[in-house]
């Protein structure tokens, strides 16, 4: 069983997770070119597998993020144009 730490990173890690799901249904006639999910192989096998796929996933988003932001002076500096 995880400790009450990990249960509430859990909890919201879902419900940013719905978060973003009502998002993107609040989006008029959106386009994705995605017509399936899936989570990665045995994430759910059990709650430690769970919470490190968590983690390295949040992980990897915020240095995709990290990265985005340190570019966007020079984008912005092309005039918007990469």
């Amino acid at each position: 069983m995880q400790n009450s730490e990990d249960q509430g990173y859990i909890m919201a890690s879902r419900q940013e997770e719905m978060s973003h799901y009502l998002r993107e249904q609040s989006l008029p006639e959106h386009f994705t070119p995605f017509s399936s999910f899936s989570y990665p192989f045995q994430m759910f096998s059990d709650a430690q597998t769970t919470l490190k796929t968590l983690v390295t996933l949040e992980d990897a988003f915020t240095n995709i993020d990290q990265a985005v932001q340190a570019l966007l002076p020079f984008v912005a500096a092309k005039g918007g144009r990469a």
